[in-house]
């Protein structure tokens, strides 16, 4: 084989072993910045809650914590139209953020006022919506307790079984509230 063949075959070779670890490492980027993550919304006729399966960033291009990043995302609700987030327009999130402390990590949920309303007139859809928020951080974070507050205080009202002035328990294994 003659000298201009050979380094010939040198490029080739090592143009395509730098296509190859270019490749490797968009994979290896992908798979440590996009997680799998399962969100549950209400069934169509709210007998259940359902899982639904899509990718979330992970927090490693970002200083949120992958727990308030899961809440945000729950809140932009299912991709499948068969789902159902009970979420009114009037009721916005203020802040999310992550909370630690003795009684373990957790998460608070900052709403406007109009979440009181929401809470008053749809307790059963305010209820769902808590419902399927805690069965999402329960299967994705090792998250203990969700805070909710309205305006930066402890929400005063009684969703479903909860008393929302306290924290809502994300326990494995157990279900909270009625379903």
């Amino acid at each position: 084989m003659s000298d201009g063949r050979k380094k010939g075959w040198i490029i080739l070779a090592s143009i395509a072993g730098i296509l190859l670890l270019a490749g490797i490492a968009y994979i290896t980027v992908d798979l440590l910045t996009w997680h799998r993550v399962h969100f549950y919304y209400a069934d169509i006729r709210f007998r259940e809650a359902v899982g639904e399966t899509r990718k979330v960033r992970r927090g490693v291009t970002t200083s949120e914590s992958y727990p308030v990043r899961m809440v945000k995302e729950f809140f932009l609700g299912p991709l499948n139209y068969q789902l159902r987030l009970v979420f009114p327009e009037s009721v916005q999130i203020l802040r999310v953020y992550s909370i630690t402390n003795r009684g373990g990590d957790g998460v608070a949920v900052n709403f406007n006022h109009a979440f009181l309303d929401f809470a008053a007139t749809d307790n059963e859809g305010c209820r769902w919506t808590l419902e399927c928020l805690v069965r999402t951080l329960r299967a994705n974070t090792k998250v203990r307790r969700v805070f909710i507050l309205v305006e930066g205080q402890p929400a005063e009202v009684q969703v479903g079984n909860w008393n929302l002035a306290h924290p809502i328990p994300v326990i494995a294994g157990k279900q909270q509230g009625k379903n």
